[in-house]
């Protein structure tokens, strides 16, 4: 694990990737087969959408930790941002494309090649198509969300801490707004951008109490909560109706539990921390994964497995596949990243006088 890293911020991340993983895998099974929907661990996770609580995990992690990564250490820093967030992302989010194109028979299918051209840059939403897999709507979320602390960074008031307050406590008022509009005119506008990117400027924000130990971002944080405790349930009642309950319980669990995991109990073991450290590949590769699970498993097998056998078989096979994904993939490129950075952004203290 690199110097600089927290390592019960990657448990965290390593504890959200399991329980995605673990979430879909019902989710699938207990859609293809009904026997399956009759298990008591299905039907935990369908009734918690315990899928949104890891998802929300992710979110705050971000938060936490992305602001931070734009520094006047460097020259250029928002080169190097650039930088460091193409290496990191895009090479494995490229290969995992590559995957479901050529299993597209087993499941996964494009409708046009302007559809895929949309997928490549991450953002295919944006461009009025789907993605290839389900999963990647979160990292249009997150590209947003880099694209915004750019902004913020350009201007100089990134950590400008009122403006934190004022922006993060926006996205949630967005948020009832989005969800009123939904209930109000049958429209279908997602609600899980203002929500989520809320999520990432709390998660700043709770940076500043806790590491920082800014008093002022502690009483912003105090107002927050108290906002989002009488306005989160009423945006998620009028967007989901009646599943409205289901998603609170698992964003207010998300959130609940990140300040505990932050504060009061961090988790520092190395084996969910390096869980957290291959997490992107974990998310990115466990749909190929679970696919394939699906696909190479007849009807007659399946039959005589229980749920919790074939759930664990496709998170530790995910976890295995990510580990090489990780090691030939994920950290080549990273490296790289760091080479062409150190050339484009080097610190500030090497500038030639």
């Amino acid at each position: 694990m690199s110097a600089g890293r927290f390592a019960y911020l990657d448990s965290i991340r390593g504890i959200a990737a399991l329980v995605v993983v673990a979430e879909h895998a019902a989710l699938t099974l207990s859609e293809q087969y009904s026997h399956f929907a009759q298990s008591f661990i299905v039907q935990l996770f369908q009734n918690m959408e315990l899928g949104r609580f890891g998802v929300m995990l992710f979110f705050l992690t971000s938060g936490f930790v992305i602001p931070w990564s734009l520094n006047t250490k460097y020259q250029s820093p928002l080169k190097r941002f650039a930088i460091t967030r193409f290496f990191r992302l895009y090479p494995l989010y490229w290969l995992s494309m590559v995957l479901a194109l050529l299993f597209g028979s087993y499941g996964y299918h494009y409708e046009s090649y302007s559809q895929v051209f949309a997928n490549i840059s991450m953002m295919p939403k944006f461009m009025g198509h789907e993605s290839l897999i389900a999963v990647f709507w979160t990292l249009q979320i997150e590209m947003v969300f880099y694209l915004i602390c750019a902004f913020l960074f350009y201007f100089s008031v990134l950590r400008h801490r009122m403006l934190n307050f004022t922006v993060t406590l926006g996205w949630l008022f967005m948020s009832l707004v989005v969800a009123w509009v939904n209930s109000s005119f049958q429209r279908q506008i997602p609600i899980a951008l203002p929500l989520a990117l809320f999520a990432m400027f709390y998660g700043g924000l709770l940076r500043q109490c806790f590491i920082d130990k800014s008093q002022e971002a502690q009483h912003d944080v105090m107002k927050l909560s108290i906002c989002m405790v009488i306005l989160m349930p009423l945006s998620l009642y009028l967007n989901y109706q009646v599943a409205w309950l289901d998603f609170l319980i698992a964003n207010a669990g998300a959130f609940i539990c990140f300040i505990v995991l932050i504060s009061y109990f961090k988790i520092t073991s190395n084996a969910i921390a390096y869980l957290g450290v291959i997490s992107y590949s974990v998310y990115l590769m466990h749909p190929i994964i679970l696919n394939g699970y699906m696909t190479l498993m007849d009807e007659s097998a399946l039959a005589i497995i229980p749920a919790s056998w074939s759930i664990a078989i496709i998170c530790i096979s995910s976890i295995y596949f990510a580990i090489l994904t990780y090691k030939y993939v994920e950290t080549p490129f990273i490296k790289l990243g760091r080479e062409i950075q150190g050339r484009v952004s080097p610190p500030v203290s090497q500038r030639p006088v």
